[in-house]
């Protein structure tokens, strides 16, 4: 972004990302892409091991924590799906 001519769509810069976008801008925009990384990402790396070591602090038992990461890994696919369907 550094670049000089960025912005310009009729610099060098500004037409090597107008065929970039072209050729590549649509892979990977499918609703299931985005709910992968929203699960991945939000879920199993974020929600779950903080919800779990809160949980375990509390001393509360395993359907308590399965059920409260299941409603964040769920939601958070949800909007990663959405995110990456409609951007």
């Amino acid at each position: 972004m550094n670049q000089p001519g960025f912005g310009d769509p009729n610099s060098e810069v500004g037409r090597y990302l107008a065929d970039y976008m072209a050729k590549y801008g649509t892979n990977f925009r499918t609703f299931t892409h985005g709910a992968f990384h929203g699960l991945l990402i939000g879920g199993l790396l974020i929600v779950l091991p903080v919800l779990t070591t809160n949980a375990l602090f509390e001393r509360k038992g395993f359907l308590y924590i399965a059920i409260n990461a299941g409603y964040w890994m769920l939601t958070l696919a949800l909007m990663g799906g959405i995110v990456c369907a409609w951007v």
